[in-house]
């Protein structure tokens, strides 16, 4: 005894998944413009950095000072030397910021971009 099952817009209903499976293959490269995008606009980065290990992910590295500020040795022995004279002579010390390296606005941002891709990508 066999048993066969049919079901009426078969034919539709795999047109639309296929159109959903091709959307999620080029999801990576909306993710990583996305990213690009936040980068430039929300971090206000001049450099945007943007590894892809695969193509189905994207990844960024969030410093917590600007890699732009950062000087040769020269620099770095001035700023210590300009400390120590800080602390002998007023007996306090430069403070870094407590500030998290990445901001709950500018992950909220991400968030409400990549929402939003997602939104328009399965729309």
């Amino acid at each position: 005894m066999m048993l066969t099952i049919s079901i009426d817009g078969m034919d539709a209903l795999d047109r639309r998944l296929q159109m959903m499976l091709d959307r999620c293959a080029h999801a990576g490269d909306l993710m990583a413009a996305e990213l690009e995008a936040w980068q430039v606009e929300d971090m206000r980065r001049r450099y945007p950095n943007i590894q892809r290990p695969d193509q189905n992910t994207a990844v960024t590295l969030i410093w917590p000072r600007s890699r732009v500020v950062q000087r040769p040795e020269r620099h770095r022995r001035a700023i210590v030397a300009r400390a120590r004279r800080e602390v002998r002579g007023g007996g306090r010390r430069l403070a870094y910021s407590t500030r998290p390296i990445l901001r709950d606005e500018l992950f909220d941002k991400l968030s409400d971009r990549m929402a939003t891709m997602l939104k328009g990508l399965f729309a």
